[in-house]
């Protein structure tokens, strides 16, 4: 349909034009085919890497983790074992059994108080319990005088773990100062007045001399009952001093009650204690000390 000159409307049938365009042969649609393949297959291999990149460092990074938590729960178990094996903190001094000093990692001084005592052999009440574990020599002799021998454990390192613990017993001071929750008292020794010869060698508790009279200060407390057990280590024997009249309980460890004996000097004697914190026994013309021994 359209106008002619006149502006009068015709109707009529338009020619037929024909297009030709190049003609697409298989080959090529194959080969556009195959790019499309080859660029979608390239791109599913970089997914892939990608993918197996991110899982290898995934991997590792969980592998890094259980290699730090490994290592963390063995340092765990280590300082566990460290803490069951620690003695509390603190610098005090115990008697030394005859197994030594405990073997636990902490630094202990060692030392001994060489105590003469009454010279007369036909009268000398020198003695320890029948049963008894104390380090040895227990006794000694030279030139017709006689010794006893206190060998003593001293905890120089003051240590990271736990306080004692609250109970009833005695340790030794040292360095002037109890550990927390104890109070201080001391026993006081007179040796033998005729050729003094009392020593003390190594590294010992707090021990003042003065003339013929040796104070060995202790530390005692008495905050709960010794029937309750306490935790200490229980790796080495140890000892204890007694207090109030029985052996503290310890977990895991079976006490037993010995003593050590001290005839001391018989005339104008000056034993003695300065208050009633001191383990159980006597200091009165000679001196007598209740002693708790753990294995």
């Amino acid at each position: 349909m359209g106008y002619d000159s006149n502006s009068d409307g015709v109707i009529g049938n338009s020619p037929v034009l024909l297009v030709v365009e190049d003609t697409v042969t298989a080959t090529q649609v194959l080969h556009l085919l195959l790019r499309e393949q080859a660029e979608l297959q390239q791109e599913i291999t970089d997914l892939q890497e990608k993918f197996a990149e991110q899982k290898d460092n995934y991997t590792n990074t969980v592998n890094r983790l259980e290699n730090v938590n490994g290592a963390l729960e063995h340092r765990l178990t280590g300082l566990e074992v460290q803490k069951r094996r620690a003695w509390p903190k603190g610098l005090y001094g115990l008697l030394s059994p005859n197994t030594g000093c405990p073997n636990n990692g902490d630094t202990w001084g060692i030392g001994q108080f060489k105590i003469h005592t009454e010279s007369s052999s036909t009268t000398n009440l020198n003695n320890v319990s029948t049963v008894n574990s104390i380090f040895h020599p227990i006794f000694g002799s030279s030139n017709s005088k006689l010794f006893m021998y206190q060998h003593f454990c001293v905890k120089a390192n003051v240590g990271i773990w736990s306080d004692w613990p609250s109970g009833t017993y005695c340790i030794n001071r040292y360095n002037d100062v109890c550990p927390d929750a104890f109070s201080h008292g001391y026993i006081q020794l007179d040796d033998e007045d005729v050729d003094r010869a009392s020593q003390v060698n190594g590294i010992v508790p707090d021990i003042a001399v003065n003339g013929s009279l040796y104070r060995v200060s202790y530390c005692c407390r008495s905050d709960s009952p010794p029937g309750v057990a306490i935790s200490l280590p229980t790796k080495d024997p140890f000892y204890l001093y007694r207090y109030k009249g029985v052996c503290q309980k310890v977990i895991g460890m079976t006490v037993s009650q010995q003593y050590m004996y001290f005839d001391t000097e018989d005339h104008n004697n000056g034993d003695g204690y300065e208050n009633p914190i001191h383990p159980d026994g006597k200091a009165d013309n000679d001196v007598l000390i209740e002693l708790c021994f753990y294995e």
